[in-house]
């Protein structure tokens, strides 16, 4: 694990390990250490910012609507009222769910 982890010592590795145990985020088994709880799901890192999987749903779907919206015919047809509707929608939800993934990391 040391070695892995690139850890300078392998008391440094069992300090964190315990640390990892008292907080119940791994548990211990017969064939070693398994994860008990994850504290960041759905999520990728730039640097030492946590960015969840959906900004890019909220930044398409950003995109397209304004795009709808810029270059809208002078009259409204039936299929670009859906097709407002409908990336509007998808903005909502995605935005939704990343606010609630932002909400889950601790």
């Amino acid at each position: 694990m040391q070695r892995e982890l690139g850890m300078s010592s392998t008391s440094l590795v069992q300090y964190h390990v315990k640390k990892l145990l008292d907080l119940s985020i791994i548990r211990e088994e017969q064939a070693g250490y398994v994860v008990e709880k994850v504290l960041a799901d759905h999520v990728f890192r730039i640097r030492r910012t946590l960015v969840p999987f959906q900004s890019a749903y909220v930044v398409f779907f950003s995109i397209t609507l304004l795009g709808l919206l810029v270059s809208r015919p002078t009259v409204l047809t039936s299929f670009g009222f859906l097709a407002i509707s409908a990336n509007a929608a998808a903005l909502i939800i995605s935005v939704y769910e990343m606010q609630r993934t932002l909400r889950n990391i601790p």
